[in-house]
């Protein structure tokens, strides 16, 4: 029944949208590309929410929050911001919604990923799409792996994820719906070079 609840609650949400022809005018849980996190919590919230350890081994120009501890989410666990370092308006770059799962429940995940891309294949109709099943950088072992579904367009991305982790890393299994600037993107892809 909670899972029949989960799709009804992001089907109404996506549905919102007719058509995004901006990465901007996509939303995951009332917040877009290009807001300033300002505008949902204070700056005491913010920096205390700030992950100082995101992207350690980088020149550290974006950084991630995570807004589970600070603000409870309707349809998420909890969410995952991502800003330049040393903007102080805290626009937003990038923003995932997290769903975390049970290593026996993955196939939950698979299935709810499935039907968020039916949506997005119509919100993202316009954007380029392709899938990848890749093993995680996380596990040295090889036994564990990201299956993501994405949707490009030059001014960002979107995109469906579910990590399967094994048991023995120490990262949640889940799904990730995640919007993403172009800039961003194409940072973390710099950085993982």
């Amino acid at each position: 029944m909670k899972r029949l609840i989960l799709i009804l609650i992001l089907t109404f949400s996506f549905q919102t949208l007719a058509k995004a022809d901006d990465i901007r005018d996509f939303e995951i849980e009332g917040m877009s590309i290009g807001d300033s996190l300002l505008d949902y919590f204070s700056k005491e919230q913010i920096n205390l929410s700030i992950n100082k350890n995101s992207y350690k081994d980088s020149d550290r120009k974006f950084t991630a929050l995570y807004t589970g501890d600070i603000k409870d989410h309707e349809v998420y666990d909890y969410m995952r911001v991502h800003i330049l370092t040393k903007d102080k308006k805290f626009k937003i770059y990038g923003i995932s919604g997290m769903i975390d799962y049970k290593k026996k429940d993955i196939q939950k995940c698979y299935s709810l990923q499935k039907n968020i891309e039916k949506e997005f294949d119509k919100t993202f109709s316009s954007y380029d799409k392709w899938q990848d099943k890749f093993k995680s950088m996380y596990d040295k072992t090889g036994k564990s792996f990201i299956t993501s579904i994405y949707y490009e367009t030059n001014l960002g991305i979107a995109k469906i994820s579910c990590y399967d982790f094994s048991s023995h890393v120490k990262y949640p299994s889940g799904i990730d719906v995640t919007i993403n600037t172009k800039e961003f993107s194409d940072w973390l892809i710099s950085i993982r070079k």
